[in-house]
């Protein structure tokens, strides 16, 4: 049909968008701040959130602050990086954001699946905001709108079981693409303070090693959140383990024999810890869908 064609367009299109960034400057390295940027995608998540939910009348608290912190953050990141202003204020705006992020999702209804999904996709997005100081929103933004195209893409699809091996290759290459999408990988090595500026100016190693590591994770865990919407009997979650454990196994034998011994250290540790991240990515995998399991479909309550 054409909706059907419109709908596999779009999800091509956000892919070939999606394939740009890991050939763009390793955030962290650009010595400018692209507040712009932040900001632009600040301004289209509210656009899109909007007109998405305009015409739905139930949970209707959610949506709004889930609005209201979406501005806040783009006003936080902007008085942050742009005019430079970063007073306890605005780190315990920014801490305060985190946290109703964080919690924002489990008060939605886990009947509307696709709602919740999207409203577990905003609110890291907006999480992701208070973390950005160059384009890196801008990947997380098309990587959200990549899997819930791919979402719709899939579910048309008849036979899903007898996919599950292409799904699960698709799933990895996107948890790959994501972690590496923007050069977070060698982002932490340079450990970049300016991505935490949000919520702390003084030199303190743990929190930013624990915020910076967890920025890196948001994105895979907007990929596995797609992947336990999709996966939802068992059979189809014992295959994809079983293929990701096969998969991940066979990339490891490779990249074992790629290890580099001589060289200059980034080199010799950037090859170790591909190796060490293949091995540990199905436990990794397990982890991360167990939480995106928790967020689909855990609902707290507040006490009347």
């Amino acid at each position: 049909s054409l909706l059907h064609d419109r709908r596999r367009l779009a999800y091509a299109i956000l892919l070939i968008i999606i394939l740009i960034f890991p050939f763009l400057p390793t955030v962290g390295t650009i010595k400018i701040t692209l507040s712009w940027c932040t900001v632009l995608s600040g301004i289209i998540i509210l656009i899109l959130h909007y007109l998405y939910f305009k015409s739905e009348y139930q949970q209707l608290n959610i949506y709004y602050i889930q609005r209201i912190c979406l501005i806040l953050a783009i006003i936080d990141n902007y008085f942050v990086h742009y005019l430079l202003i970063r007073s306890l204020l605005i780190h315990i705006l920014s801490w305060i954001l985190l946290i109703i992020s964080c919690l924002l999702p489990f008060f939605s209804l886990s009947i509307y699946r696709l709602k919740r999904l999207i409203i577990i996709f905003t609110s890291i997005l907006t999480i992701y905001i208070l973390l950005s100081t160059q384009y890196e929103s801008l990947f997380v933004l098309f990587l959200c709108l990549l899997m819930l195209t791919w979402i719709i893409t899939y579910e048309q699809q008849q036979q899903q079981e007898e996919n599950i091996r292409l799904f699960t290759f698709q799933s990895l290459l996107f948890i790959f693409l994501a972690f590496f999408g923007t050069g977070n990988f060698a982002s932490i090595n340079s450990f970049d303070p300016s991505n935490v500026y949000c919520f702390l100016t003084i030199f303190n190693p743990f929190i930013m090693s624990f915020i910076i590591i967890f920025k890196c994770i948001l994105p895979i865990l907007i990929v596995t959140c797609a992947t336990a919407y999709i996966i939802k009997n068992p059979n189809m979650i014992k295959n994809f383990r079983l293929y990701t454990l096969i998969i991940c196994d066979l990339l490891a034998i490779e990249l074992f024999f790629l290890i580099k011994t001589q060289g200059s250290w980034l080199d010799i540790g950037e090859s170790i810890s591909r190796y060490v991240i293949l091995m540990a990515m199905i436990v990794i995998l397990t982890a991360f869908h167990f939480l995106s399991s928790l967020l689909l479909k855990k609902e707290l309550h507040l006490p009347s």
